[in-house]
């Protein structure tokens, strides 16, 4: 089974947009990169790296299977 290599930025913009949407959960911006990890996990996605670049951005790479 092959993959693909996906980029996922995250940056403070982002969690102002998701805060506008559903402002009850989560607040922090920390909670917002474990919610967007745990999304990815739950959509079986294997995650290779996650680096913070600078305040409030974050960079994630990550693998889906190909079939």
């Amino acid at each position: 089974m092959r993959s693909l290599h996906q980029v996922r930025i995250i940056t403070k913009q982002d969690h102002e947009y998701y805060l506008k949407d559903f402002g009850e959960e989560p607040k922090s911006f920390q909670c917002y990169v474990n919610l967007e990890l745990g999304l990815l996990y739950d959509e079986k996605h294997t995650i290779i790296s996650v680096t913070f670049l600078k305040k409030k951005t974050v960079i994630i790479v990550y693998a889906m299977k190909i079939e």
